[in-house]
């Protein structure tokens, strides 16, 4: 039966908030690359999980380190390892403190203040924010964005306008028929004035209608012409008198 290898007496930062340069055992002031990949592959060994599985780590206080820790703390060294190797990550985090997302607080950089995501790792870990968009995924062309839009406007103008349309023809309609029947109540209401003007004052017998008609008739036949109108009347009056015959 195999006995799994221990090794003990590893070190980790102590303090609660590890710079990368502590992660990776390296002083900021005596920085290299080669050594920064020398330790990252000696560390890498020891947290890789497929070979911590099978050993067991001792911190330096004695403690067994579980597997879940082991797991965490390769994940620790290897952002370390990716921000330092990085010129410009490496640049911006001596410089502003940004890009290390294993911190549990970071100072900010004045072009995003009052950013709400400071425990957001894409956006510590990127350079610029035009990395931190691209982190995100896609994003919809701003200028197909406003075409879409301006589709949907014109779509919107067309349906109103052609609705606002048949409205006015609806409307239009309405006032014609609304003239029409008042024209034909105003010829009523008229011929019944006539009427009533022509037949005042007169009765409703044969004799009676026929007595208005010949002085309508001498009236419009002679005007004003008394002469004329007397003449006419006596003429009438026979024809009266060879009616009731």
């Amino acid at each position: 039966m195999s006995v799994s290898p221990v090794y003990s007496n590893v070190t980790w930062p102590t303090n609660a908030n590890p710079s990368p340069y502590e992660i990776m055992n390296i002083p900021r002031t005596d920085f290299n690359k080669i050594t920064l990949k020398k330790n990252y592959v000696r560390f890498a060994k020891l947290y890789h999980p497929d070979l911590s599985r099978a050993r067991e780590i001792q911190h330096h206080t004695g403690r067994v380190l579980d597997q879940r820790t082991k797991d965490e703390r390769f994940k620790i060294i290897t952002n370390a390892y990716h921000l330092l190797r990085d010129e410009r990550k490496k640049r911006q985090y001596d410089l502003y403190s940004i890009g290390w997302a294993e911190a549990s607080y970071q100072t900010r950089p004045h072009s995003t203040a009052g950013y709400s995501k400071a425990q957001d790792a894409k956006y510590w870990n990127a350079g610029n924010w035009d990395d931190y968009r691209k982190a995100e995924g896609p994003r919809v062309d701003p200028a197909a964005a406003r075409a879409e839009n301006m589709k949907m406007v014109y779509l919107l103008l067309a349906a109103a306008l052609v609705s606002c349309a048949a409205q006015i023809l609806v409307a239009q309609r309405d006032v014609e028929d609304a003239l029409r029947l008042a024209w034909e109540m105003e010829k009523f209401a008229r011929s019944d004035l006539r009427e009533a003007r022509d037949n005042y004052g007169y009765g409703l017998e044969r004799d009676e209608r026929i007595s208005r008609f010949l002085g309508h008739r001498r009236f419009n036949n002679h005007g004003n012409r008394t002469s004329a109108l007397m003449e006419a009347e006596t003429e009438d009056l026979k024809v009266l008198d060879e009616l009731k015959m």
